[in-house]
């Protein structure tokens, strides 16, 4: 897989929610040359996304955050299974000669970086495949954003989740991954 410089990416919020507007937007900017980059939590209908927008993409960024179904409702608000589902497809159809697509998994403090989690999320990636993925360490950068605008959650209460990660904890995350064979990007 191959990553340019400059170019468009798509991003969030999640930019498949209006996806006739995507599929025009990334169509125009292929037209003229320019990379479309699109970085999808992939909760959307697949059938549609392929059709629409699929053609117009020249990689994808897909985020695997949680495996456990349970806890993918209890802190995204809805099951993995449609994600799992189309991550799974869009991969296959890469290493078929399709758009690239690169896994990605925020860490998160006792949430998404637990080794029950990225452990299962090395499963997935043995069986199907997947040789490369990146880990974005937690940061705590968006809290007090929230809490000026008036929003307060579970995480602006904790307090693990006021501080950054250390580099430590990261390197024992990334052990996981790079003891499967798996390269982190």
């Amino acid at each position: 897989m191959t990553i340019q410089r400059g170019g468009v990416t798509f991003s969030g919020g999640e930019p498949t929610l209006n996806m006739e507007f995507l599929a025009n937007a990334a169509q125009a900017l292929r037209e003229k040359g320019v990379h479309v980059l699109i970085e999808t939590c992939g909760q959307f209908n697949y059938e549609k996304f392929n059709e629409l927008v699929y053609p117009h993409v020249d990689l994808i960024y897909f985020d695997i955050k949680i495996m456990d179904s349970g806890n993918h409702k209890k802190y995204c608000g809805l099951p993995n299974n449609t994600i799992l589902e189309n991550f799974k497809k869009l991969y296959r159809k890469y290493l078929n000669g399709g758009v690239a697509v690169l896994p990605r998994t925020p860490l998160i403090p006792g949430i998404t970086d637990t080794k029950e989690n990225l452990s299962a999320i090395v499963s997935l990636y043995r069986e199907e495949k997947i040789k490369k993925t990146q880990l974005m360490a937690y940061h705590p950068l968006w809290r007090d954003k929230n809490l000026k605008i008036g929003i307060e959650s579970f995480s602006t209460k904790e307090n693990k989740m006021g501080e950054w990660m250390a580099n430590e904890r990261v390197k024992e995350c990334e052990k996981l991954f790079t003891d499967a064979g798996i390269l982190l990007e």
